[in-house]
C-alpha cells in the first residue's frame, strides 16, 4: 500500500492500493484484465475491480486491457473507401479503395441494419451515406 494521507497529531495515516490495483481482504490486489473482444464496463477504482464486458456488435477490442472499452468500427466511406473486411469483436474494419479492386464488397456499417452485401463493381462511384444494390 502506499500511503494517502500522512499522520498528524489529530489524524491517522491513510493508506490506498497504488495505481491498477485495488483492495481485497487488506491486499492490493492488480485490476482483472478483459481479454480481445472484451471491453471495460466500468473502470476499477480503490475497492473495486474492473467489469468486462463482450464487445457489442459494430465495436471491437484488439488487445487485452483493464482501462480500455470497445472502440467502433471504422467508418471506410467517410474515408472515401470501402469495406475490404467487416470488423468482428477482435479486429476493425478493414478498408480500401474500389479503384485497386475489380469487384468489391461493400457491406453495411451501420450496426442496426441487417448485414447485407453488394458486389460493387470498381468504377463505381461511393457518395457519402448509404450504400445501394445494383440492378442486375
Amino acid at each position: 500500500m502506499v500511503e494517502k494521507t500522512h499522520c498528524t497529531a489529530l489524524t491517522d495515516r491513510e493508506c490506498t492500493c497504488p495505481s491498477g490495483t485495488f483492495q481485497f481482504n487488506d491486499t492490493c490486489v492488480p485490476y482483472s484484465v478483459c481479454p480481445v473482444g472484451w471491453g471495460v464496463r466500468k473502470k476499477g477504482t480503490e475497492t473495486e475491480d474492473v467489469r468486462c464486458k463482450p464487445c457489442p456488435r459494430g465495436t471491437f477490442s484488439d488487445v487485452p486491457s483493464s482501462v480500455m472499452k470497445c472502440k467502433t468500427y471504422t467508418n471506410c466511406l467517410r474515408k472515401n473507401m470501402v469495406v475490404i473486411k467487416t470488423g468482428t469483436k477482435e479486429s476493425d474494419n478493414i478498408c480500401g479503395f474500389p479503384s485497386s479492386l475489380p469487384n468489391t464488397v461493400m457491406s453495411s456499417l451501420s450496426p442496426e441494419e441487417d448485414d447485407v452485401n453488394y458486389e460493387v463493381p470498381s468504377t463505381t462511384f461511393l457518395p457519402e451515406g448509404r450504400c445501394f444494390p445494383l440492378k442486375r
